[in-house]
């Protein structure tokens, strides 16, 4: 099965400190994404800033859920239309936004159908 025709984005990985997305980031940088990665919501924020803003925003699962939340409502602020995706969180928090998210919640992170998810989530915003 071929791969959805995905026209190239800007993506924002929150990142934990173990880089468990570096195979999906790799894979979409090689598919003409531009990818920008942070590791703490300062990070996130001044990389997110910096760039002018994201389409998606793509949570590690080693990121603490809190810290999470509170960035997504900080960059919602800027931008309401901003997609969160989440790999392998179990379940949300009452306190993530009711729209524009997608969770990858049974994805490992390395698996090649976290990609395909990801991709198929890239297609549907294009």
């Amino acid at each position: 099965m071929n791969a959805p025709s995905v026209v190239p984005t800007e993506i924002l990985v929150f990142e934990d400190q173990d880089n468990s997305l570096s195979t999906i980031v790799d894979a979409l940088r090689a598919e003409g994404h531009r990818v920008d990665r942070a590791v703490d919501a300062a990070g996130l924020r001044d990389a997110f800033l910096e760039a002018g803003g994201h389409a998606v925003l793509v949570v590690a699962p080693g990121v603490p859920e809190a810290a999470a939340v509170q960035v997504t409502h900080s960059l919602r602020a800027v931008d309401p239309a901003l997609h969160v995706v989440t790999v392998g969180i179990a379940e949300p928090a009452e306190a993530w936004p009711s729209y524009g998210l997608t969770r990858l919640s049974s994805h490992h992170p390395a698996a090649p159908q976290t990609l395909a998810a990801l991709r198929r989530v890239l297609a549907l915003r294009s």
